[in-house]
């Protein structure tokens, strides 16, 4: 059985996507930097992914830097 390939703009999607998610959301460099890092290893290996599962996997990757992101917001104001 041959695995489907995603393809040059599937992932131009995701990333433009990805990045427009990063950008709307109140996070620190540290986690942007972080999540774009994870999201670029993710796609080096896409020969071998389904583009559901590396959607999948980039959104929880997003979301846990999200929450990542909002939780040091929130722990700075804390502190102050």
């Amino acid at each position: 059985m041959k695995k489907s390939r995603t393809s040059t703009a599937e992932i131009s999607f995701i990333l433009r996507r990805s990045i427009v998610l990063i950008r709307t959301r109140i996070i620190t460099a540290r986690s942007a930097i972080a999540s774009l890092h994870i999201i670029f290893l993710l796609i080096i290996g896409v020969g071998r992914c389904n583009s559901a599962i590396l959607s999948i996997l980039m959104g929880a990757i997003l979301l846990l830097a999200s929450g990542q992101a909002a939780y040091e917001e929130q722990h700075r104001y804390d502190c102050k």
